[in-house]
């Protein structure tokens, strides 16, 4: 009856949206169907804007789409689900053990890399968690033709630490089909837009959710029906540890 609770939260959040305390908009709540285990909501206008991300538009577009997503941790309303680092920690190791299982030869790198990202969290002692979106990757955005910004699936709405909303954005662009400087350029953007919302952010702590996302990417790709995914995964497990190198630093 997870769906009783996102809808409750949908209501909430979409009267945070109709009252201008967000900065996007959100598809209308509608009624939570406990028979049948469904949530109905209105559609929401637009269009993707992921085509849109690797174009000279994309900077800009990115940074609006960062503040948007920044005004959720402000807006008032407090998710009840909770994803501390903890909770991550777990699901990213269990994303781990299953690569290990899948090739046997990348465990000893996994674990070495899985400590170094638990040295960064027990680092810290200031954690703060605030209302997130959970999952705001480019294909969650809509773009309607007044050039308002729509933000859809909040099923994962919770309270967790900033970075993490903005490491989701980040993980996926790292991606995405587009020029390295445009890459970096969008995700600069996104984190300015963010930090002018939501206030300034942890960058180790960013980068060090950021390796989360990246190591369940090794996971979908281990597990793609490819002859070469093996390979692949490795190699991106390579590049995950030489950024966990300058992390760590």
């Amino acid at each position: 009856d997870r769906g009783e609770s996102i809808d409750a939260e949908g209501r909430l959040l979409f009267a945070a949206a109709s009252s201008g305390a967000l900065g996007f908009r959100m598809a209308k709540p509608l009624r939570w169907q406990p028979r049948t285990h469904t949530l109905w909501q209105e559609t929401l206008p637009g269009f993707s804007v992921e085509n849109r991300l690797g174009t000279r538009e994309g900077p800009g577009l990115a940074e609006s789409m960062g503040y948007a997503a920044g005004t959720i941790p402000e807006c008032g309303v407090v998710a009840s689900k909770v994803l501390d680092w903890q909770t991550q920690f777990k699901r990213t190791e269990r994303a781990a053990n299953q690569i290990a299982h899948r090739i046997p030869r990348l465990a000893s790198k996994l674990r070495g890399l899985m400590g170094e990202l638990k040295k960064v969290h027990e680092r810290r002692t200031d954690v703060r968690l605030r209302s997130v979106h959970g999952a705001p990757h480019a294909g969650q955005w809509l773009l309607a033709n007044d050039g308002t910004l729509g933000l859809v699936d909040f099923d994962r709405f919770c309270r967790a630490e900033p970075e993490l909303d903005c490491a989701t954005f980040l993980g996926e662009l790292d991606y995405e089909t587009m020029s390295a400087s445009r890459r970096e350029a969008v995700a600069k953007s996104f984190v300015t837009g963010y930090e002018r919302a939501a206030g300034p952010l942890d960058v180790t702590l960013l980068e060090a959710y950021r390796i989360h996302k990246h190591i369940s990417r090794v996971l979908r790709v281990a597990r793609a029906v490819r002859t070469d995914g093996n390979v692949r995964a490795g190699e991106i497990l390579e590049q995950i540890c030489v950024r966990m190198d300058q992390v760590a630093s």
